[in-house]
């Protein structure tokens, strides 16, 4: 059932209109979330859920380097399954131009924006910007 699964899945992104990207956009898989079988959902929950812990190990790594994490999650703050999922949701609803972004970038990026880290120099909302998710257009080389 899982092959089946990421077989679709596969065949949906190919067939889709948009340039090939290395990884599915946060619209996209937002989508074959809702669409998705239990076996489905499970399985994209896993891939998120397994994002925000990198992204948490990454996090722990930049505090013991001294240097600024990427987001700051008050203690006691569940990131499970469905905040993640609802977390994207309010997300994209906010800034459209984050569904048209990777999905493990829109995710880092509505992260840092949902829980910004206090500045220790004063009032500032957030030690790092949250990445850039507007797309830019590709400089021709010079000769």
């Amino acid at each position: 059932m899982r092959t089946l699964f990421i077989g679709l899945i596969l065949m949906v992104v190919s067939a889709s209109p948009a340039p090939a990207h290395a990884e599915a956009i946060a619209n996209q898989v937002l989508q074959t979330y809702k669409a998705a079988s239990d076996d489905g959902k499970t399985y994209l929950r896993g891939y998120m859920i397994g994002l925000v812990t990198a992204y948490g190990y990454t996090n722990t790594a930049l505090k013991a380097q001294k240097a600024a994490p990427f987001y700051c999650v008050p203690k006691g703050t569940d990131l499970g399954n469905e905040e993640v999922i609802g977390l994207m949701r309010q997300s994209i609803r906010k800034d459209s131009q984050l569904g048209r972004a990777p999905f493990g970038m829109a995710l880092l990026a509505a992260l840092q924006r949902r829980f910004p880290c206090k500045s220790r120099s004063g009032p500032n909302k957030t030690n790092r910007p949250a990445p850039d998710t507007k797309s830019k257009e590709k400089k021709k080389p010079t000769p």
